[in-house]
């Protein structure tokens, strides 16, 4: 027996061909039309709508849909999205922008202007080699009551504004993101996070951009971390780290088992020197590796990795517990972020694995402390570190512009001061020193580029001997610069002198 729900249903597809579509053809259609027009069911159509495919407007409670955009959609365009201001002067500022970087053709031909101006704050970050960019509303100073867009990027570390436009781009813009990331274009009260893969330098260069959408009073922003595999330096040896680093950190991987950790701020360059670590161990062909990552950021070509999804039940924790069960000799943690993962990674050690992982710490000292902080056990950490990283990203000189110069006598005490307490012996610097200037090529900074400078704590017999004992980080460092190590503020020293970087750099790094 047929519903009553069933019987309208067939009433209004029979009536919709009985009278020639004649609501398809008027340009708006309510949902089921929208579903009898595209010849498909209620849960694709639904699917479709979430995940971006076109777009529709509530009215009430009812949703309608231009034909026109599910034409679009048919055809195998995005969604159509309409812009409420001009979008001329944010094209033309990027456009100048590449200019000066050289750049003259970047835009697609017969490109809308929406899609140009995403296309070209992509571009643009690229070029200006930024890691991350930010786009959001801000209240415009001394009246709140208006707000303008900030494009923001992250270069060598720092955020820069770039330019800032109409707020009433603003929604045109992040809906265009979204629609690239297949995120759902209906949804502005709750996060969302997208993946996009885009060509640019002619097709030359394939970006990974991870999007990251966030509701604020003001409309939603867009977080965009760039991605590129091109730029990622597997090669320990081709970072730039001292020779004496370089030497410990090669010691660690030719260990039979034991826990690395990579320590740092966020921004630090850990996730890239765990890579490069990982990627020294994928030189041994003899060793299966298994990372657990979150996101996985890098493809690897000799390593199992795991990305982890939370809604699907794939934690750090689960995951690691799984791992552990299909025979790996070496084991990476992108983080440990409960006391229970960690306990199973250290417990991996005492039983013959390699395990590999990233905390935040202010120094491989206090790394530590946090690893006993978190583990609540002294015994069990002492026996199963044996290797840190403690590690920062400082700023270089522009190549095309610095000059050489002599410091005062104030900055030459304070820097003998630093690199004697950090380790060094002042005398064998090369004393080199080089200053900043300025120049197109740097944005009129006069650094450019950043390198890793960095300590590395052996743990020794004498080391663990004082983690048994609970000793303070006071005494763990002295002991570890007794025994060889070079301070985090000793190696930004060491560049000072040898002309790479600028006391000031130093000074903000490490403070």
């Amino acid at each position: 027996m047929k519903t009553k729900q069933k019987i309208n249903a067939e009433n209004k597809s029979s009536i919709k061909q009985e009278t020639g579509n004649k609501d398809v053809e008027s340009g708006i259609m309510d949902m089921d039309e929208a579903i009898f027009y595209l010849k498909t069911t209620r849960p694709t159509f639904y699917r479709w709508l979430r995940s971006g495919k076109f777009k529709g407007m509530k009215v009430g409670r009812q949703w309608r849909f231009y034909k026109e955009e599910l034409d679009g959609f048919l055809k195998g365009e995005g969604p159509r999205i309409d812009l409420s201001a001009s979008p001329d002067p944010i094209i033309k500022t990027i456009s100048d922008k590449l200019a000066e970087l050289g750049v003259k053709s970047w835009n697609a031909a017969g490109a809308d202007k929406l899609k140009s101006i995403v296309y070209g704050i992509i571009c643009l970050g690229y070029w200006m080699r930024a890691t991350d960019i930010h786009i959001s509303s801000h209240p415009v100073a001394g009246d709140p009551m208006f707000s303008h867009v900030h494009l923001r990027y992250r270069i060598d570390g720092i955020l820069r504004t770039i330019t800032e436009f109409d707020s009433r781009l603003l929604q045109p813009i992040i809906d265009e993101f979204k629609s690239m990331a297949k995120c759902d274009l209906h949804e502005h009260q709750c996060p969302q996070d997208g993946r996009i893969l885009v060509k640019v330098d002619n097709d030359k260069k394939t970006l990974d951009l991870r999007i990251c959408f966030l509701p604020s009073s003001l409309g939603e922003t867009a977080t965009i971390r760039i991605l590129d595999s091109n730029s990622l330096k597997l090669d320990i040896g081709s970072m730039h780290i001292s020779k004496d680093n370089l030497d410990r950190i090669h010691d660690s991987i030719n260990l039979p088992n034991g826990m690395i950790i990579v320590s740092g701020p966020t921004g630090s360059g850990k996730t890239t020197v765990l890579y490069a670590i990982l990627h020294s161990f994928e030189n041994k062909n003899s060793l299966k590796i298994v990372s657990i990552e979150d996101p996985v950021e890098y493809i690897l070509e000799k390593t199992v990795q795991v990305g982890v999804r939370v809604t699907d039940g794939v934690t750090f924790l689960t995951a690691t517990r799984a791992v552990l069960r299909s025979d790996p000799d070496v084991i990476m943690n992108t983080e440990i972020r409960e006391r229970e993962q960690l306990k199973i990674l250290q417990m991996a050690t005492l039983t013959g694995h390699i395990t590999i992982s990233a905390m935040h710490a202010d120094s491989a000292a206090a790394t530590i402390r946090r690893l006993i902080d978190l583990s609540g056990e002294t015994m069990i950490t002492s026996d199963s570190i044996k290797f840190i990283i403690g590690q920062r990203l400082i700023r270089i000189l522009c190549p095309h512009c610095a000059k050489a110069y002599e410091p005062s006598q104030d900055i030459i005490e304070k820097s003998s001061c630093m690199a004697r307490t950090g380790g060094l012996d002042w005398s064998s610097l090369p004393h080199s020193y080089m200053k900043a200037v300025g120049c197109p090529k740097c944005a009129m900074l006069g650094l450019r580029g950043r390198r890793v400078i960095m300590e590395t704590l052996k743990v020794t017999p004498e080391i663990s001997a004082l983690i048994r004992s609970n000793a303070s980080l006071e005494q763990i460092q002295h002991t570890a610069i007794e025994q060889g190590m070079t301070t985090i503020a000793g190696d930004g020293i060491r560049r000072f002198a040898s002309g790479e970087t600028t006391f000031d750099e130093v000074l903000r790094v490490t403070k």
